[in-house]
């Protein structure tokens, strides 16, 4: 839903990525993909690429590589 209304808002693009880690159903595609829509695919990829796991759960890591999984193949899965 958040990737088809597409809000525009202003945010720490960051920071909501280390906040959502915790709690992100990692069958979920439309965070990643309304980041890319809100911020650029390149920028997206930058920001959680910076991101450091060496104080993360497993569960969190596990949020991560999803999301990173989900922006690699952002092109092929995006919706229309």
């Amino acid at each position: 839903m958040l990737y088809k209304l597409k809000p525009q808002a202003e945010f720490d693009l960051q920071d909501i990525i280390l906040k959502s880690l915790k709690y992100y159903d990692v069958s979920i595609e439309e965070l990643p993909y309304y980041m890319v829509e809100a911020k650029g695919l390149d920028f997206t990829i930058c920001e959680v690429n910076k991101i450091v796991t060496d104080s993360m759960s497993s569960t969190e890591k596990r949020s991560l590589d999803t999301i990173k999984y989900w922006l690699r193949n952002y092109a092929q899965f995006k919706p229309a």
